[in-house]
């Protein structure tokens, strides 16, 4: 007859600082915490707007990050806001630039450079 064989958790004491263990004793990663629907439809906003080929500074780029922002009025109007990420081909190499979509009725209205704030064409 076969042993019967346990396998028992470890115990913490303080679990509530501790990220959970799997079987195997490693740390299990916390997953990001969900978007929200603004945030999501903001991310949809600029994917969308970027994949569309209508900024030419985006023409060589990589997306790296999509960002929701907070909502700002610039000029009286309204806008909701989101900065992308992206990886771009220079003279001096590789860098990652940033650009901000200004939303308007849930399109992109505008991009422009976060760092000058000057439009993208």
């Amino acid at each position: 007859m076969a042993e019967e064989s346990s396998f028992e958790e470890p115990s913490h004491a303080d679990s509530s600082t501790t990220a959970p263990a799997s079987p195997f004793g490693t740390p299990v990663p916390t997953p990001a915490p969900a978007k929200s629907p603004t945030e999501l439809a903001i991310e949809q906003a600029m994917r969308a707007s970027y994949e569309s080929g209508s900024i030419r500074e985006f023409a060589q780029t990589k997306p790296v990050k999509w960002t929701a922002g907070p909502d700002e009025t610039i000029r009286g109007t309204a806008y909701q806001t989101g900065v992308l990420e992206y990886s771009t081909k220079t003279i001096l190499g590789e860098k990652v630039a940033q650009a901000k979509a200004l939303i308007l009725n849930g399109k992109v209205d505008k991009w422009i450079s976060l760092k000058t704030s000057q439009p993208l064409n």
